[in-house]
């Protein structure tokens, strides 16, 4: 199969056109797969890579003669991964003749309109260049600043999530006083409850002694009247049995 490679690199490479003159461009088709290409004049390159070796896969590469090039047959050298040549495509450079000359010069004068047209976007690029470099240089400095106040910010959060926390606590705290006052405040509404009930029952025990007080008085008052009645029946007879 390795022998067969070659061959079947040559039916399928295709370049085109085969002859260019110089300053003028060729395209060079390359079937699948993993290849090294390589120029045989350094005054020609591939185009987009800027150089004679390029590591190609399948697809089209566009080589550019430059206007330096040395008429002549040139080579393109299609080589394996490592660096053994498989095959080649020639093509040939022809020199340029007057009338490319006076192409070239209406080219040139064109290329100067482009170059001109070029340096002066290129210089109003470099002045929005500086500009976005000052505005980039204000944004950082905008940035530094709004970081500086995130951070405070950020700061101020943290101490007042650090102060929430603490009134948090003390909260707590207040409200586990207040169940316990409560419960205080319970237990003396049970005690005061007791204690009227007490108060009204010695108060009825009072009432109730008062009268039996005042019962006892009258019996009292009967007991001396009928003691005196006594003591005085009871003299009276001793002094009369006296007299006898």
């Amino acid at each position: 199969m390795k022998f067969l490679l070659p061959f079947i690199l040559f039916l399928t490479l295709t370049l085109y056109p085969t002859e260019v003159k110089q300053g003028e461009g060729l395209t060079l088709v390359v079937p699948e797969g993993y290849y090294i290409l390589e120029l045989s004049d350094n005054n020609t390159y591939f185009e987009g890579y800027y150089t004679t070796t390029i590591n190609a896969t399948g697809g089209e590469y566009a080589i550019r003669v430059m206007y330096s090039c040395e008429p002549g047959t040139k080579y393109v050298y299609i080589k394996d991964e490592n660096g053994s040549v498989m095959d080649s495509v020639s093509f040939l450079v022809k020199s340029v003749t007057v009338s490319d000359f006076s192409n070239l010069i209406a080219s040139a004068e064109e290329l100067d309109y482009e170059n001109l047209k070029l340096k002066r976007e290129n210089k109003e690029l470099n002045e929005r260049i500086k500009n976005l470099e000052k505005n980039l240089d204000s944004l950082n400095t905008i940035n530094l600043e709004l970081h500086k106040k995130i951070q405070e910010y950020l700061d101020e959060i943290e101490d007042l999530r650090s102060e929430l926390n603490q009134t948090k606590e003390a909260n707590k705290q207040y409200k586990q006083k207040i169940d316990e006052l409560e419960v205080k405040i319970d237990q003396f509404e049970s005690e005061k409850s007791s204690l009227e009930n007490y108060k009204t029952q010695a108060e009825k025990n009072i009432k109730a002694l008062n009268e039996k007080l005042n019962v006892l008085e009258s019996y009292l008052e009967t007991f001396k009247m009928a003691f005196f009645f006594v003591s005085a029946f009871l003299i009276g007879t001793y002094i009369s049995l006296i007299r006898r």
